[in-house]
């Protein structure tokens, strides 16, 4: 399931034209297409060295 061309609607899962079925999607196998599925992380880090007071970052946006 961590392959880009892992898809449970396709043909044996997979949306490359594959001659038969990946058994365990989980273990180590010799797939010649596999491609790693890009993953990104979408969480937000604060600022550490920028204000943590929405007013005092608001304030700091018209600072000269």
């Amino acid at each position: 399931t961590n392959c880009s061309h892992f898809n449970t609607g396709a043909r044996f899962e997979c949306q490359k034209p594959i001659t038969a079925r990946v058994e365990s999607k989980t273990k180590a196998n010799e797939c010649t297409f596999f491609k790693p599925k890009a993953v990104r992380d979408l969480r937000v880090k604060a600022s550490p060295d920028g204000p943590t007071d929405p007013r005092a970052a608001f304030d700091a946006l018209f600072k000269k």
